[in-house]
């Protein structure tokens, strides 16, 4: 059972999702003595801008741009109850409990209470075989590393922006040397939405003692949605 961040600068940052570029980009803002005054959240704020413009805008394509970004007040998962897609659930804040059977790996997460089947027994998707909204996964162990394989998504959201069905992604898992930190890389590729493929970031501690619980509490926020058709 793996559940929020280790408590340090990089952990916390990289609560949902981030990159290595603005990982760096943070060290050297902490560093720099001239920051000492400034608030972390400042910091990060200007980290993920860094690397909002150096990296992640220009992988996009036009065509995903010109679709428009999804702002967290637009989000489906906010305005009606829809469960995230693959793309977002794998970076969900929350806990990832992992089950390793002799055939297949079983995900489950805590935000939505989701499912994910990742099958290590060789298998290959199935001919013509729909895209879904977790896709179909493949999984092997490399020495202490487990690299996934996902392809089949349902269209969705990356990044707050929308990708295609036509979207697949290698994820490695590794686990610190003492055992309580897992990381996630995943690379994304999607000829409709990505001109070069795009890496982030994700980071678990250990935590044996939390607990899933049924997803049942989403309400659909009637109020919000009527008050901003009414400001339009």
């Amino acid at each position: 059972m793996w559940s929020d961040p280790p408590d340090t600068p990089e952990g916390l940052f990289c609560f949902f999702n981030c990159t290595d570029y603005a990982l760096e980009v943070l060290g050297r803002l902490l560093d720099d003595p001239a920051n000492d005054d400034r608030p972390y959240g400042e910091l990060t704020g200007q980290a993920n801008r860094a690397a909002n413009q150096a990296i992640i805008m220009p992988a996009f394509t036009e065509a995903a741009i010109a679709a428009g970004r999804v702002s967290g007040a637009d989000d489906p998962g906010f305005i009606s109850c829809e469960p995230w897609g693959y793309a977002k659930q794998i970076f969900s804040p929350h806990q990832n409990e992992i089950t390793i059977n002799s055939d297949h790996i079983v995900m489950h997460y805590g935000e939505w209470d989701a499912y994910r089947t990742i099958y290590t027994d060789g298998r290959t998707a199935p001919e013509n075989l729909e895209p879904s909204l977790m896709g179909f996964a493949t999984g092997r162990f490399e020495v202490d590393t487990l690299i996934v394989n996902t392809s089949h998504v349902a269209a969705g959201l990356l990044a707050n922006f929308h990708h295609s069905n036509q979207l697949t992604a290698e994820e490695h898992y590794t686990l610190s040397a003492d055992g309580q930190i897992l990381t996630l890389y995943a690379t994304f590729q999607d000829p409709w939405a990505l001109k070069t493929p795009l890496t982030f970031k994700k980071i678990w501690k250990w935590s044996p003692t939390e607990e899933i619980y049924p997803y049942d509490e989403c309400v659909i926020p009637t109020d919000f949605i009527e008050s901003r058709g009414a400001a339009r």
